[in-house]
């Protein structure tokens, strides 16, 4: 398995790898020392304790397996990532370098959330480690569809294609016909943000150089493995009906959600009754305006409710049962915060297990609970009680 930890200086964040190999006069090893590649974390050699490193500069960004948790994947993002993933493979073509060697599990994948740009891990000579666990461009679609906003119908039918396609023809497919489903999905017109998609790939002579990269012979397939069981199932009906088969994935994912949402309301239906219930008091004894209304919930009639409070005592937000991030980013947390010393998306609540969380998100400036200092993507439990700190920002758990 591969050994990375996050490292946390007062001048940066760092992702760090421990490489077990000999990396001195190498060319790859050169080439990403040097830095300057567009698309790539910048990263340095370097040796501790007798130990070969990789530090990569991962300050003011994010991993998009952190950023959508709980969040869902827009239309345009997918185009904007992907235009960014086209950057990345042309410029490890300019620099000689490997596509194989990227990385492509989504902790390993950053976005700079205020500049909208996003970065990529590049190990040089991935084969040759036996402890990397294989990652691949499937698992990773796998992870974007499983995220996606489904009242965007054209976004999910484009992307389980695009899946189904990477599935079966890996990166022939991504060399050849990906740019062409993108562009459609971009004519639609539903998530103009004034990107710039990649370009269209003409075949004739002024463009030779630029075909060329995306031409290529496809290699030996490997047992594809099964990651949706109901898209395996519905390639069957979708040689009948390409669209019926998608849209019944569709149909489903819906059909789930819209279960969970009315679970979720009878739960807190319930709640409100519990809350709004009598004490058990003799009939007569008092008169129905005399009678004791409960204020909150005892114990055994159902859970307590949690809240997050300000400086002065205010309620910020009122706990439920999912993740809440919190951050100044005013577009994308859920808990919003103003303190210049508080990063964009700086740290999250995460309800599990029947238990709350507080995960630092690679923040600038720390999270703290009860002054305890918390490591980069460290996540660790909270209880009532507990005094939280973000940046500057003191703020308290009951």
């Amino acid at each position: 398995m591969l050994k990375m930890d996050y490292i946390h200086n007062l001048q940066a964040n760092y992702q760090r790898i421990e490489v077990g190999q000999e990396t001195q006069g190498r060319y790859q090893y050169n080439i990403i020392d040097r830095g300057g590649i567009r698309g790539l974390l910048d990263c340095s050699t370097r040796y501790v304790d007798g130990k070969t490193y990789l530090y990569y500069d991962i300050t003011s960004k994010q991993t998009i397996h952190h950023m959508f948790q709980s969040a869902t994947i827009t239309r345009g993002w997918i185009l904007d990532f992907f235009a960014s993933f086209k950057s990345v493979l042309e410029e490890l073509y300019r620099f000689l370098l490997d596509e194989e060697n990227l990385l492509l599990s989504p902790q390993y994948i950053y976005q700079e959330v205020e500049q909208n740009r996003f970065y990529f891990t590049y190990l040089p000579y991935k084969e040759e480690m036996e402890e990397v666990t294989p990652d691949s461009l499937e698992s990773l679609c796998a992870f974007l569809v499983e995220r996606l906003d489904y009242n965007d119908s054209k976004l999910v039918e484009s992307m389980y294609r695009i899946f189904d396609q990477i599935s079966q023809n890996k990166m022939a497919y991504v060399k050849t016909a990906l740019w062409k489903e993108l562009e459609n999905l971009e004519t639609e017109g539903l998530a103009k943000s004034g990107r710039l998609m990649p370009e269209k790939v003409v075949e004739g002579k002024e463009d030779s150089q630029v075909d060329r990269r995306f031409v290529a012979e496809t290699r030996d397939e490997k047992e594809r493995p099964t990651v949706y069981r109901a898209l395996e199932e519905s390639r069957e009906q979708a040689k009948k009906s390409d669209k019926r088969g998608i849209m019944n994935l569709f149909d489903l994912k819906k059909k789930k959600e819209k279960e969970e949402e009315e679970k979720q309301k009878y739960e807190e239906q319930i709640m409100r009754m519990m809350e709004a219930s009598y004490v058990a008091e003799p009939e007569g004894y008092l008169e129905k305006e005399e009678r004791t209304m409960l204020l909150s919930t005892p114990s055994g009639m159902g859970e307590e409710r949690r809240f997050l409070l300000g400086e002065n005592g205010s309620v910020l937000k009122e706990l439920g049962k999912s993740d809440y991030l919190i951050g100044k980013a005013k577009d994308k947390a859920d808990i919003y915060l103003t303190d210049m010393s508080v990063s964009r998306l700086h740290a999250r609540i995460i309800w599990d297990n029947g238990e709350y969380f507080l995960e630092d998100l690679n923040s600038t400036n720390g999270t703290f609970i009860n002054q305890e200092k918390l490591a980069v993507y460290q996540k660790k439990p909270i209880q009532v009680g507990d005094e939280i700190k973000l940046g500057g920002v003191s703020l308290s758990f009951r």
